[in-house]
């Protein structure tokens, strides 16, 4: 990899950390990195730090994906946040009505919401405010980038950022080196518990490797 090469994903990756963020919008040429840097790149890069380090970082529960149907916490919810007003903010509630028919029970929505909510969260496109009651999720820079941007480029821009993500982070770079049973590494969630889960986790690396050129070894890597 050339310096130049390097240089430019390690401010790529800076500008995903910043664009996770509420607030500090990203100039012309911050955008155009984050557009146009590959994600095998960023796994090598991440491979990389990791390996000089001896340290793929660790997995946490809460950083682990739960949801129904991925386009309901990624590129669909910012757009429909976007065209509500995301100044306003949305409860958990409010986004499970967003998609539940009108037959479900309150807590139904709630928990659809909370669950999507969080989700999006993990891909750095909405930011939850835990210091109101109820909560109430808002659109980060970057949900605003991919809700104001053709699906052209949304779908590398969500690649990336879930890349960067703590948990498809750790999978993918120890996989770059490694086999990796996915139910291994997530043995500390109860068994029912990870057999929900592993749906989703597969979910999302199938939309990475749909979305990605070069990650098939990576990918082939990665077991139930």
């Amino acid at each position: 990899m050339s310096r130049i090469e390097n240089n430019l994903i390690d401010r790529s990756s800076k500008y995903f950390s910043k664009y996770k963020k509420s607030n500090g919008d990203l100039s012309k040429e911050e955008l155009n990195l984050i557009i146009t840097v590959e994600p095998i790149q960023l796994i090598r890069k991440m491979a990389k730090a990791s390996k000089n380090n001896s340290d793929y970082g660790e997995i946490k529960s809460g950083d682990i994906p739960q949801f129904s149907k991925l386009k309901h916490c990624g590129f669909d919810l910012v757009h429909r946040l976007a065209k509500l007003d995301f100044c306003y903010g949305f409860t958990y509630d409010e986004i499970g009505e967003i998609y539940l028919d009108d037959d479900h029970k309150q807590l139904a929505y709630k928990k659809y919401g909370e669950n999507h909510a969080k989700t999006a969260e993990m891909f750095g496109l909405i930011f939850i405010d835990r210091g109101t009651r109820p909560h109430k999720s808002y659109l980060t820079n970057l949900g605003k980038l991919i809700s104001e941007n053709e699906y052209s480029i949304i779908d590398l821009v969500l690649t990336n950022t879930i890349i960067t993500s703590s948990f498809f982070r750790y999978i993918l770079v120890k996989a770059y080196f490694e086999d990796v049973s996915v139910s291994k590494e997530i043995d500390f969630l109860a068994l029912e518990t990870i057999k929900r889960r592993l749906p989703n986790i597969f979910g999302v690396l199938k939309f990475i490797e749909d979305n990605s050129n070069g990650i098939e070894f990576i990918i082939d890597s990665i077991n139930k």
